[in-house]
């Protein structure tokens, strides 16, 4: 099985953008485990973009294989799209990013993509591969914990060792296959060793997922989206609940990303949350997809309602 992809959206609104002198970078904001900074500079008659992967390069050797959309978003709705079909961030390099020098002309930039002044960039990411970059394991689930469990479960060839009745209490999906009622489950006995082979599902989400349900902490920026992922599957409500709980108080996702969460897994305490922090009409456009049709009816009308109370009335 090829491994999941991971995705995540870097946000920036550059403010003044036209009285830029120096360089603007961004805060670092971390993504499956690596730090990232977006950076902006005029050059002359262009605008200069950089990308910077700054994860610590002295520990080991580490790569990170991906591919990336840059977009500059424009209070029309129309976007201007740079595709990076493949790039290898790595410490091999000396430089652990990369850049344009010329990214854009800045009489363009200006023309058709500042907003009141402001400069929305999007950089949307997909990670492919990812090498020397590993999660520490909160909790165990091999051999060592196998006199403690009655079922072993098989993802990408890795062996979780698990007890039945507590996972069967946790996913209604997992109690229907333990019950013997789903009948495209796969299982076999192999030397009194009762497994089940679970398709379609990443090795290390499904690891953060257990951990999760288990009671460790494992829910942060790097693990959420696959435990979502493992948890909407399988239709497991408490992991559910703490990954709607760790957006809306810790996580520092932008509000768009969070919106879109929230209208993929239904999750209306955090598409509340979010809704109650928009409120300029620089936050609005920042929020809005290219098709209003991607987006939950329900905040596209609140978005208009708040639209509409920002226009003065004479």
């Amino acid at each position: 099985m090829a491994p999941v992809e991971k995705k995540f959206v870097l946000t920036h609104i550059a403010e003044n953008i036209s009285r830029l002198k120096n360089w603007l970078f961004t805060d670092e904001e971390e993504h499956f485990g690596v730090p990232w900074v977006m950076g902006v500079h005029r050059e002359n008659s262009f605008l200069s973009f950089y990308l910077y992967c700054d994860y610590e390069p002295e520990k080991e050797s580490w790569s990170i294989q991906v591919s990336f959309d840059i977009k500059l978003l424009s209070v029309t709705g129309k976007s201007k799209v740079f595709t990076i079909n493949s790039y290898n961030f790595t410490n091999d390099l000396k430089f652990h990013g990369w850049g344009n020098l010329k990214f854009v002309e800045w009489e363009e930039m200006e023309k058709d993509y500042m907003i009141d002044g402001d400069l929305i960039i999007e950089v949307h990411f997909n990670i492919h591969e990812m090498a020397g970059i590993e999660k520490k394991k909160l909790r165990n689930f091999d051999e060592s914990v196998k006199q403690f469990s009655d079922v072993v479960l098989i993802v990408n060839d890795e062996k979780f060792y698990v007890s039945k009745l507590f996972l069967a209490t946790q996913s209604i999906k997992f109690e229907d296959i333990f019950s013997k009622k789903n009948t495209r489950k796969q299982k076999t006995k192999v030397n009194r060793e009762e497994t089940i082979v679970l398709k379609d599902v990443d090795s290390k989400d499904f690891q953060s997922f257990l951990e999760c349900v288990y009671g460790d902490d494992s829910i942060d920026e790097e693990t959420v989206d696959g435990i979502l992922k493992v948890a909407d599957t399988h239709n497991a409500k408490v992991p559910l609940q703490k990954c709607e709980n760790f957006l809306i108080r810790d996580s520092e996702r932008t509000v768009k990303e969070k919106l879109e969460l929230a209208n993929r897994f239904k999750f209306d305490k955090l598409k509340n949350e979010c809704l109650f922090k928009i409120n300029t009409a620089t936050e609005i456009r920042s929020v809005l997809p290219s098709n209003l049709n991607e987006m939950d009816p329900s905040v596209v009308g609140t978005l208009l309602q708040k639209t509409l109370a920002l226009i003065p009335f004479t």
